[in-house]
């Protein structure tokens, strides 16, 4: 089952309602993990570009993130990692992709996985578990 398909399913059951605080996590252009608190409105299937087939379309998730005027969009591209809390909840995610040590006054940064690693959600999911949809 395709994230749209987990999406719809979410809102029949009256999981995900229009207007509710959710937190967003999923994997931004260059690979890396994006965590967003934001408010939910709507989410669509749409093709991700002319003449494409139906399993390339992308989730285009609308949203309000806190601390914004201006509605937003999302776009989740088919076979994405993506996970959904519900509520604002607080997720370090310089804990999560890296390996924090002090040297010298430093403060010294090693990445734990590499760019597009599948990895990531998963130790997001053991560390963060109650999740309303999980798509790792």
């Amino acid at each position: 089952m395709d994230v749209y398909q987990e999406f719809v399913k979410l809102m029949k059951n009256n999981k995900i309602k229009p207007e509710q605080k959710i937190t967003l996590c999923y994997r931004q252009e260059f690979g890396e993990l994006a965590v967003c608190k934001t408010k939910f409105y709507h989410c669509e299937k749409v093709p991700s570009y002319n003449n494409c087939p139906e399993d390339r379309y992308i989730l285009k998730i609308y949203h309000l993130p806190v601390g914004k005027r201006n509605m937003r969009t999302i776009n989740i591209l088919p076979g994405c990692c993506m996970v959904i809390y519900d509520n604002h909840v607080d997720i370090d995610v310089d804990d999560i992709n890296y390996n924090i040590s002090y040297r010298d006054g430093l403060k010294i940064m090693e990445s734990k996985y590499r760019h597009f690693s599948n990895e990531v959600f998963k130790d997001l999911v053991r560390k963060y578990p109650n999740y309303l949809l999980s798509k790792v």
